[in-house]
């Protein structure tokens, strides 16, 4: 084949058809699954009150709502109005069961459903009372979504009178929380990065160049921190910019909009993986390649940044939580890229090195990247 349709790896570009094509109908497979790749599962909970009464408010996502009670009557993927409100009594009784009040016989009463539009889509409101005193921490036992979402959290919000408000991490692994609950951020951060399935491909993407396949052989001397550099000033760019756009999302309300920020991720991990297979945006952009990480890395952070940035906290307590996220988020990072290097590092002597792992891996990523893009467009 001649040089020209030969990519860098030295993956042929018909193979890389092939690769695209299966990876394609791959993703299509996974087509439901692909989609929320990034979107988080999570509720909002407001809970405020005094020595005689209780009072709630809950946010949960319609995507939430339907996939536990199947609201979507006519079958369309699109839950309406209508369905909603005609379904109004089940959601009710859906939330005042999920969500229990310690130490209250009494049950919630439910008032009308609302709708609330967030950064990630639409929420149905619904605020709940009990003539019951705020108990102590825990004064929740969560159980919504139990049985449908192992990664569902939900962000609470506790207002005490003549007390600073209290924010933690609700999970229905759990059957209560206290407020505060030690590091809670930090798992959170952990969590979050983990179940982010375009940062960890993105990362990826990253990484596959930064090991050139070497022949059968011992060890060169300095070959392991020639390799490791590289690596090194691509995920320090990356932490850094992510942590930047991270903390200005959260404590300086800096925001843009899902609808933007979820697409330029999945065209991020497109353009990186396209990148691995013939270099093009050190031309186009002008940047070596830790400047493409930082450059992507911006974006990233404001992904990241989309559920804190909805607590609505006091400045202290905002920084106490994004601290412990951000801690959590770069100890998992580094952690996964410690594993992937290590993996890519023994692998490396393999002849097939450039055609099946980074032709092959990167031609995966792109396709993955391309079926997102154009499911968060559409």
């Amino acid at each position: 084949m001649p040089a020209c349709l030969r990519s860098e790896s030295g993956f042929g570009w018909r193979a890389l058809l092939m690769a695209w094509a299966l990876g394609a109908l791959l993703a299509l497979a996974c087509w439901p699954r692909a989609a929320q790749a990034h979107a988080s599962s999570l509720a909002y909970l407001e809970l405020s009150g005094d020595r005689s009464s209780t009072l709630l408010q809950a946010d949960v996502s319609l995507r939430d709502l339907d996939a536990a009670l199947d609201l979507d009557v006519d079958g369309d993927a699109q839950l309406t109005w209508g369905e909603l409100r005609l379904a109004e009594p089940r959601v009710q009784a859906w939330l005042a069961q999920g969500i229990a009040l310690r130490d209250c016989p009494a049950p919630w009463q439910a008032g009308p459903l609302a709708l609330e539009q967030r950064g990630d889509g639409l929420y149905a409101r619904l605020r709940l009372s009990a003539p019951c005193p705020l108990p102590p921490d825990p004064p929740l036992h969560y159980r919504l979504l139990a049985e449908v979402d192992a990664t569902h959290r939900a962000l609470l919000r506790i207002e005490r009178a003549g007390q600073a408000t209290q924010a933690t991490l609700l999970s229905p692994e759990t059957a209560s929380a206290a407020t505060e609950a030690p590091m809670a951020f930090w798992r959170e951060g952990v969590h979050h990065l983990i179940t982010g399935h375009d940062h960890l491909l993105f990362l990826l993407c990253l990484l596959l160049p930064a090991l050139p396949r070497r022949l059968a052989g011992p060890p060169q001397a300095g070959e392991l921190g020639r390799t490791l550099r590289p690596i090194v000033g691509w995920v320090t760019a990356f932490t850094l910019a992510h942590s930047l756009t991270l903390g200005l999302a959260v404590l300086g309300g800096l925001r843009l909009p899902a609808t933007l920020i979820e697409p330029l991720i999945a065209a991020s991990i497109v353009l990186a993986a396209v990148d691995n297979l013939r270099p093009f945006l050190h031309r186009l952009l002008g940047l070596p390649r830790w400047g493409v990480a930082l450059l992507f890395g911006l974006v990233h952070g404001f992904g990241f940044a989309g559920a804190l940035g909805e607590l609505n906290l006091p400045p202290a307590a905002m920084a106490w939580a994004l601290l412990q996220f951000n801690l959590g988020l770069e100890v998992a990072q580094l952690s996964l890229v410690a594993l992937a290097v290590a993996a890519l590092w023994r692998l490396r002597a393999w002849p097939g090195y450039g055609r099946w792992v980074q032709g092959l891996g990167s031609s995966l990523a792109a396709v993955a990247g391309t079926v997102w893009l154009w499911q968060r467009l559409a």
